[in-house]
């Protein structure tokens, strides 16, 4: 059970991850905002970041006996991810201005 959680974790983290690269890839001039959909979303990523997080909360379930209480924070890491590339990529645009 132990590698079906890591291999859901490591699945859910790279579909998250790519599909958030193809968003601000489809927006290069623009902003994106932190809490709504950007202007330009490829189709699919609404899907694969469904898809990630459902991986992950599965995932992060199975590796409760192994990690105990810190399980949850695997849930968290796209959390980070997210806000983190926003900001990367919205700093181009304000400092431009």
């Amino acid at each position: 059970m132990e590698l079906f959680g890591w291999i859901a974790v490591a699945l859910g983290m790279v579909l998250f991850v790519v599909s958030f690269a193809l968003m601000v890839r489809a927006n290069p001039d623009a902003r994106i905002p932190y809490l709504r959909n950007p202007e330009v979303n490829p189709s699919g990523t609404i899907v694969m970041r469904s898809i990630s997080v459902g991986l992950l909360v599965i995932g992060a379930a199975a590796l409760t006996s192994t990690l105990g209480y810190w399980a949850p924070i695997v849930i968290a890491l796209p959390l980070i991810v997210m806000p983190a590339t926003t900001a990367v990529h919205n700093r181009r645009f304000t400092a431009a201005a």
